[in-house]
């Protein structure tokens, strides 16, 4: 509990270096803490605004992921690529079954793009003015964000090679460090439950649980 320290024989201990370093502590009887004002309520909901702000950097650092990786697939299928020998084709980029895998990861790519702006205008209100209502529906915002973008890191980094060809490969590219980037970063925070987390807000009006990962 959390009770102002200017509240009758409240006292602050000085932090104790033997233990896991925390805060100081406060010190007070029955009948202070009673007659103290609680802080718990509006402290839980201004930290908990730190929830959604570090989700969504999470939700930007996959999406510029994704978006590395769908622009150096197209530089390289423009450049190098070659076409499959039933294609009829002379060049790769006129390939129809690399023309269109192109197209959906555009389509994914700025659908993430724009679930994330939505998210940055809900964590701006938050960071603005917090409140419990206001906390859950960021923090939804952004894992319905993140749940896009980790999907498009993850689909543009392998579709990478299997549309840029064999010679992507090449440590001279070091293109394969998008496929290595986008499959640490998503697994800090397993995607399948925040899919939960929303449906159980949208459905059962649950806010998400507060602790960092959603």
């Amino acid at each position: 509990m959390w009770i102002s320290v200017s509240a009758p024989a409240a006292a602050v201990a000085p932090p104790d270096f033997d233990r896991a370093p925390r805060a100081h502590e406060i010190r007070s009887d029955a009948e202070a803490i009673e007659a103290a004002r609680t802080l718990a309520a509006e402290f839980a909901v201004g930290a908990a605004k730190r929830d959604p702000v570090s989700q969504i950097i999470q939700a930007a650092v996959d999406a510029g992921i994704a978006r590395g990786a769908i622009d150096d697939t197209i530089a390289f299928v423009r450049r190098y690529t070659r076409p499959w020998i039933d294609s009829g084709q002379e060049r790769g980029s006129d390939d129809v079954f690399t023309i269109a895998p192109i197209g959906d990861l555009k389509i994914k790519l700025h659908a993430a793009e724009a679930l994330l702006e939505r998210a940055g205008r809900a964590v701006d209100a938050i960071i603005a003015r917090p409140t419990n209502e206001g906390v859950g529906a960021a923090a939804v915002a952004v894992a319905e964000a993140k749940a896009l973008t980790t999907g498009i890191a993850i689909l543009a980094s392998n579709k990478l090679h299997e549309l840029a060809g064999t010679g992507s490969t090449l440590a001279e590219f070091n293109l394969d460090r998008y496929w290595r980037n986008a499959r640490t970063h998503t697994v800090h925070d397993p995607v399948r439950w925040k899919y939960r987390a929303i449906g159980d807000y949208w459905l059962s009006g649950i806010n998400p649980p507060r602790h960092g990962a959603i």
